[in-house]
């Protein structure tokens, strides 16, 4: 099985998509002919539109999903496809405008309703997709009716992508918003290469068969050529609730589904090191260490969190304030 040699293991998921991408040294196709593109595709877009001072504008976004994936998007010479956000009402010249600077970054808007957003990102996406996959079944409704939003806005994305691929382009699907749009991609382009990154765990099989929806979400994800996920346990699971789930018979990383073989691997996301050691060693930062440790106690333990429940915070705190009754000094 595949090994990450990168921060974020992308370069190594992209090259199993199809090795014949792989950039040499200078950055250049190593294949003859046409570079080959790197078509992304996630929930959101690396930019965010938003609107100010009567105007509208396209602002860098911030997340592990759009650092991770800069250099790739940069390098491959293909289109990012997501959300771009909330888009206010605007005269046809003004959208016009802001269409052609989205696609001067080469940045595919797939634009979604308020509803769409509510009942696809939060109602399955977040309300049951993101908790059973974290192992929290009692946050999981008995009854979701987003299920059809869901499905619905993933054959948008499809749809976008469908709209811009062309012959030899990688595309990059991410994470569990985007479940069902591999098969659905795999409809309308059936020769195009496709990998899936889940961001998140996939969970034990006992676990995933408690989704009502769970044999149409591992349709959508066989439609990949390459499943990618952070563990191995994680792998394991995936493998495990194919066979269990669909009857299939998965080998170690691959299974035979709809007359192809679709592979599995491992490719942990890291940080980019670089860029937070330079921003490290930049003087107003190094100036503002140098205050705290003079003026701070000769312990500091600092904690940067999501306030998300499924970061543990509440127990943590109960384990600060424990190690404090225990080394009051």
């Amino acid at each position: 099985m595949s090994r990450p040699k990168t921060d974020t293991g992308a370069s190594d998921f992209v090259a199993m998509i199809d090795p014949a991408a792989t950039a040499a040294p200078n950055g250049a196709p190593e294949s003859a002919g046409a570079p080959r593109r790197t078509l992304i595709v996630a929930n959101r877009l690396p930019a965010t539109v938003v609107a100010k001072d009567g105007a509208v504008d396209v602002e860098p976004s911030v997340g592990g999903v759009a650092t991770g994936l800069k250099s790739v998007h940069q390098q491959g010479g293909g289109w990012w496809i997501g959300w771009p956000g909330e888009i206010p009402r605007l005269p046809p010249d003004a959208r016009k405008a802001l269409d052609a600077k989205l696609a001067a970054m080469r940045l595919l808007p797939v634009v979604l309703s308020a509803n769409e957003v509510k009942r696809f990102y939060e109602g399955y996406a977040n309300g049951v997709l993101w908790p059973l996959f974290h192992y929290q079944i009692e946050r999981v409704p008995l009854d979701s009716r987003d299920f059809s939003a869901y499905r619905t806005v993933n054959q948008k994305y499809a749809d976008a992508i469908a709209s811009v691929i062309e012959p030899g382009d990688a595309v990059w699907i991410h994470d569990y918003q985007l479940a069902l749009v591999p098969a659905m991609l795999r409809e309308r382009a059936p020769d195009a290469r496709i990998g899936f990154f889940l961001h998140i765990p996939f969970p034990s099989s006992e676990v995933f068969r408690v989704l009502p929806q769970r044999e149409e979400v591992l349709h959508g994800l066989l439609g990949a050529d390459l499943v990618g996920f952070h563990t191995f346990a994680y792998l394991r699971h995936f493998a495990t609730s194919a066979a269990r789930v669909l009857g299939l018979e998965p080998e170690f990383d691959r299974v035979e589904h709809d007359g192809r073989e679709v592979r599995f691997g491992v490719f942990p996301m890291g940080i980019d090191a670089k860029r937070f050691a330079a921003l490290a060693a930049e003087d107003d930062v190094l100036a503002r260490v140098e205050v705290i440790r003079r003026g701070a106690p000769e312990k500091i333990i600092l904690g940067i969190d999501r306030l998300d429940y499924t970061k543990g915070l509440r127990r943590r705190l109960l384990a600060f304030g424990r190690f404090l009754e225990t080394h009051a000094e």
